[in-house]
């Protein structure tokens, strides 16, 4: 995709917020933004095509040629340009796209000897400025999607082309619903959207679905973009993939989200994962469960082998229990061989004792470590159910927790509800 948009609609920002009379052209000297004591010194101007007033001299129009070949130019102030401003000066400045080609100029009008600006930056330094946020957007692993105020899209990087698996020429000018999962109803987004036009951010966990159609869990924070009269013109969406860990894993550590040896939630996101769990099965009359779950004989395997091996065991775990769980279900460790299963939407206490069951079995058969070779353990899981037994995230795994001492009161091996 070009990079001019990008780059025209922050310089039109800028334009638009100058204190004096300024106004911005494109190389065709279509006027795209003026600056408010423009547009008040110039209301009553006889506008031709191209966008410049029809009586603006030929001297002027050939320094627009110079502009335009990269040149920064001076003159007096022609009386069409100059209207009610009272400017006596004007200066031609060009600006650039990314790549280095001059995209327009940027005409400044000023008093006397006095030179313009762009407020307190010149123009070259807003023009440095424009130039890295351009390389951060473009570079960011975070997917970053721009829209209007409708919420149609105008701008994306490529980190979310590749989360969403959609090229931003197919998406452009297309209502953001386009990604939505299905898996969140009406109160949710209402929700969402009553935090952020009230504090103008909102952030949380939510489901999307790629261009696949395959389903996928974000971190997304919005922010929403006002001018200077409060309305909202644009928002800003930044969004962590949770679910490909080759993407995810080194936002997620960055950011305390996930637990670096095992790739699985850790303890801050898998509450927040069991809040809004807990909040569904409210709001729909479901039920869930959450499975607290501990190694039995991992200490001994640290002992034997070393904290490397022990390490590598439970990686290994960690993908066994992936491996029996729903796309909608989380497994989270915790600290040290701690792990907790959340399930969502169960039928109830059996269904949660069949997926016990079944983590329990798939811990039987051996772990091939080096040089442990094959390696035997088994585990012991508490469960506590939602939210029968609780409707708040750290009474629930408290709970989970109590139940699984009980479990490993009766002989480990087995499960226990609270």
């Amino acid at each position: 995709m070009a990079e001019t948009p990008c780059v025209e609609s922050q310089l039109r920002a800028l334009v638009e917020q100058a204190p004096g009379p300024m106004a911005l052209f494109d190389r065709d000297m279509n006027l795209l933004a003026v600056s408010g004591p423009w547009h008040a010194g110039h209301a009553g101007a006889q506008m031709d095509g191209a966008g410049l007033p029809a009586d603006t001299p030929d001297t002027w129009r050939d320094a627009f040629q110079h502009g335009l070949q990269g040149e920064t130019v001076h003159g007096p102030a022609h009386r069409s340009l100059d209207a009610d401003s009272g400017a006596t000066r004007w200066t031609m400045q060009p600006w650039r796209d990314e790549t280095g080609v001059v995209a327009g100029v940027v005409v400044m009008l000023s008093q006397g000897g006095h030179e313009p600006d762009l407020g307190a930056d010149s123009l070259a330094a807003a023009r440095e400025r424009l130039r890295i946020q351009a390389l951060v957007f473009r570079n960011a692993q975070e997917g970053i999607v721009i829209t209007d105020e409708r919420c149609e899209v105008i701008d994306a990087n490529p980190a979310f082309e590749r989360i969403t698996e959609y090229p931003l020429a197919e998406i452009r000018g297309r209502h953001m619903r386009f990604i939505k999962s299905g898996r969140h109803d009406r109160h949710f987004y209402r929700s969402m959207w009553e935090t952020l036009l009230a504090t103008g951010r909102w952030q949380g966990e939510i489901w999307n679905r790629r261009k696949s159609g395959d389903l996928y869990v974000a971190w997304l924070s919005i922010s929403a973009v006002r001018d200077e009269s409060g309305r909202v013109t644009n928002f800003v969406g930044t969004s962590i993939d949770l679910t490909r860990g080759g993407f995810a894993r080194g936002e997620l550590e960055q950011r305390a989200y996930q637990d670096p040896l095992t790739g699985t939630p850790n303890r801050v996101f898998m509450m927040s994962r069991l809040k809004h769990a807990i909040d569904r099965a409210v709001r729909h009359r479901q039920q869930g469960a959450v499975l607290f779950l501990d190694l039995d004989g991992f200490r001994a395997v640290n002992e034997a082998y070393g904290h490397p091996v022990g390490d590598e065991l439970l990686r290994q775990v960690a993908d066994r229990l992936r491996g029996r769980l729903r796309e909608i279900d989380t497994v989270a460790r915790l600290a040290g061989d701690e792990f907790v299963v959340i399930l969502e939407d169960v039928s109830g206490a059996r269904s949660a004792a069949t997926v016990a069951q079944a983590l329990l079995e798939e811990l039987v058969p051996p772990f091939p470590l080096v040089p442990a070779t094959l390696t035997e353990i088994g585990a012991s899981i508490g469960i506590a159910l939602f939210p029968s037994d609780g409707d708040e995230p750290a009474l629930l795994v408290q709970r989970a927790d109590e139940a699984l001492y009980l479990a490993k009161q009766g002989g480990r091996g087995t499960f226990r509800f609270f």
